[in-house]
């Protein structure tokens, strides 16, 4: 079991950079990852799928939580924060700011 640490760097401007560490690795069943950020009001959301057991769709990961790898796939979350009790996404160029999490494949 690994335990992947996804790092959010938000720089002075408000432009985020997501990576994971290490910077590729299989995640498979039984491994965790963790969400840390310079940005200590950064939110991660998984929208359409989830690849946690502990986290469901919609739901907003906690900073420094470990998430159970248990869903198959590549599964894209959504960096932003919370603005009037709503997620509101750090969108550029058209899409959206955050990553992929590969599970297993």
């Amino acid at each position: 079991m690994a335990v992947i640490s996804v790092n959010i760097v938000v720089d002075p401007h408000g432009n985020a950079k997501v990576a994971p560490d290490p910077a590729k690795v299989s995640k498979g069943a039984g491994d965790q990852v963790k969400f840390q950020s310079t940005n200590k009001g950064t939110t991660v959301v998984y929208n359409a799928t989830t690849p946690f057991s502990n986290l469901a769709v919609g739901q907003r990961a906690t900073l420094g939580t470990k998430y159970d790898a248990a869903n198959v796939g590549l599964h894209h979350f959504d960096c932003g924060s919370i603005v009037g009790g709503k997620f509101v996404s750090w969108g550029f160029g058209g899409g959206n700011a955050g990553g992929d999490t590969d599970v297993g494949r």
